[in-house]
């Protein structure tokens, strides 16, 4: 199945993309996409970072399973003001 990512800031910069569309297998949790994106983007375990799934953040230890169509962000922390 198609999922979307999407990564923001300087995390452009370590993969040289901002957005990926990825097949999976239909039984990928986050925590296995987070795992096969740190294969394919070795430096990515460098940088901390958040992870929001269809706009809704996500905890990386969630058994959350992806569905077709999902569209999941990479976020580093940023700052306001």
């Amino acid at each position: 199945m198609k999922i979307t990512i999407l990564f923001w800031g300087v995390l452009t910069e370590v993969t040289q993309e901002q957005q990926i569309d990825l097949e999976v297998d239909s039984t990928t949790n986050l925590l296995q996409l987070k795992e096969q994106l740190i294969r394919q983007y070795p430096d990515l375990i460098k940088y901390h970072h958040q992870i929001a799934v269809n706009q809704d953040l996500a905890q990386i230890e969630e058994e959350l399973v992806l569905k077709e169509g999902d569209e999941i962000a990479l976020m580093p922390p940023y700052a306001g003001g």
